[in-house]
């Protein structure tokens, strides 16, 4: 029995062939965004847009109450992260090609996971890193310690914490 992610997935790619081939360079899934452990599937996540039309593609679903996003990031975006200036490394870390355009975009792809992996096994790299993450969440407590509106000190706080869990 094909399940609604992989039904979904399957429209994804007929799309992208159809409507979208010359636009989008590949479309990326992650295997730890499983909504049932029982499952192997992996999940699409985002796609690589080639053209500014590729991004046209975005779509948010809601099927059976649950939500479904598929969305652009750039390749430039991509090699933020592969650098540690983009917090979210896990969707490239993690992430898994469930289409191609071509072979030189898989082989772009491999490149920028495998820049990440070098990046996260580097320790001088990964202490630099977090020594900027620190002094970003310095800088905020540095504004929120004279703020008065309980709001913003909230979201300040919430920001500091991100930022120290990411040094």
């Amino acid at each position: 029995m094909q399940n609604k992610e992989n039904k979904l997935l399957n429209w994804a790619i007929d799309r992208i062939q159809k409507e979208y081939k010359d636009d989008i360079c590949l479309l990326i899934g992650n295997a730890p965004l499983h909504r049932n452990p029982d499952q192997n599937n992996c999940y699409m996540d985002y796609f690589v847009p080639a053209t500014e039309r590729g991004n046209q593609f975005a779509q948010t679903f809601i099927i059976e109450g649950l939500g479904y996003d598929i969305y652009p990031r750039s390749w430039e975006r991509l090699e933020h992260m592969a650098n540690l200036d983009d917090y979210n490394t896990t969707c490239l870390g993690y992430g898994e090609i469930l289409y191609a355009r071509s072979d030189a975009d898989k082989e772009r792809f491999f490149a920028i996971q495998q820049k990440l992996k070098e990046n996260l096994s580097n320790t001088s790299f990964m202490y630099r890193k977090a020594l900027e993450k620190l002094d970003v969440a310095m800088e905020i407590y540095q504004t929120v310690a004279f703020e008065e509106q309980l709001g913003r000190v909230r979201t300040g706080a919430g920001f500091i914490a991100d930022y120290l869990s990411c040094a």
